[in-house]
């Protein structure tokens, strides 16, 4: 199964996300874009590939361990823009790290280098929601800014699956951030 760590959108964020894409994907119909169900919406933190269904449980394991070692926090999402660059084909809602994602990440990627996961270079941190496909780029390209927070409260184990020619995420762990107790 194909896998990846990530941080789930709220329904909420999920709805300003919709307004400002679609927005957008309306001024750019000659690129032909493809829009990205809500319910793909999150935020990558780490690439797994292809893993046995059987390292599942030990995932778990992991997510829980570094999630509660982690307090809830917010990521600005400050534009909307072709990502990872200018020239790309991906439109994605995008923001600089705050440092408790930095940690969140490294945290995460220390304890899956633990576990036999090598990251790759390309897994860099690059906060990004992805929101449409382009067929074609966008000249001049998409760049809007926007004033969005993801909540980051919890880390989700992801399969990707194949339906009718569309990735579809399937949450298969959920690890809730550490809460303290007031």
């Amino acid at each position: 199964m194909r896998a990846f760590v990530a941080v789930p959108v709220s329904s909420k964020l999920a709805l300003e996300l919709l307004a400002v894409r679609d927005d957008l994907l309306a001024d750019i119909p000659s690129s032909q874009p493809r829009a990205v169900p809500a319910a793909n919406f999150h935020l990558t933190l780490a690439f797994l590939g292809d893993i046995d269904a059987d390292r599942v449980d030990a995932l778990d394991a992991l997510l829980s361990t570094v999630a509660a070692e982690c307090m809830p926090f917010q990521q600005p999402l400050t534009e909307v823009a072709a990502f990872p660059t200018a020239r790309d084909r991906i439109v994605a809602a995008q923001g600089r790290a705050v440092d408790d994602l930095s940690v969140l990440h490294r945290r995460l990627w220390q304890r899956l280098s633990m576990s036999g996961f090598e990251q790759r270079d390309e897994q860099a941190l690059r906060p990004h929601v992805t929101l449409a496909r382009l067929r074609l780029p966008v000249v001049p390209p998409v760049r809007v800014a926007c004033q969005l927070m993801l909540d980051v409260t919890a880390l989700v184990l992801f399969e990707s699956v194949q339906r009718q020619g569309r990735a579809v995420y399937r949450p298969l762990r959920r690890a809730e951030l550490f809460r303290a107790v007031t």
